[in-house]
């Protein structure tokens, strides 16, 4: 089934960090940290490339989890309300761990549009399904 969104509109991806975008810093003293771009991160995604979505790719921090603070989580939502309002057809974050479904690709968040948020609808239906 085609889509009817134009291939223009384009999708706004926000890396914060975390696991998914550590490695070890050459010449470092060993360890590993929050240091791949989302545009790295993205061109792991197989196919993705050739899928014909406009991206753009956002970092936005370069943290572990545990550094997010709300104060970042907040200025996240401005910025994602930002792109949204300028014409992206949704958002993705990415930011956590790194999780695959044995099959090497890691399982990514959901693509959200205008009016899908809770806050957009106004209503009390939590984001995890429940009422």
């Amino acid at each position: 089934m085609a889509s009817s969104r134009p291939a223009d509109v384009p999708v706004a991806v926000f890396s914060l960090g975390g696991t998914i975008a550590m490695t070890s810093e050459p010449g470092g003293p060993g360890g590993v940290v929050p240091a791949l771009t989302g545009q790295q991160l993205l061109a792991a995604v197989p196919g993705l490339d050739h899928s014909g979505i406009t991206i753009e790719a956002h970092d936005f921090r370069h943290v572990s989890g545990a550094s997010l603070t709300i104060g970042d989580v907040i200025d996240l939502a401005t910025a994602i309300d930002k792109r949204i309002a300028a014409g992206a057809a949704g958002a993705v974050v990415i930011q956590g761990n790194r999780h695959h479904r044995g099959n090497g690709v890691p399982a990514g968040p959901a693509l959200r549009g205008r009016g899908t948020c809770r806050r957009d609808r106004g209503d009390a239906q939590s984001h995890h399904g429940r009422s």
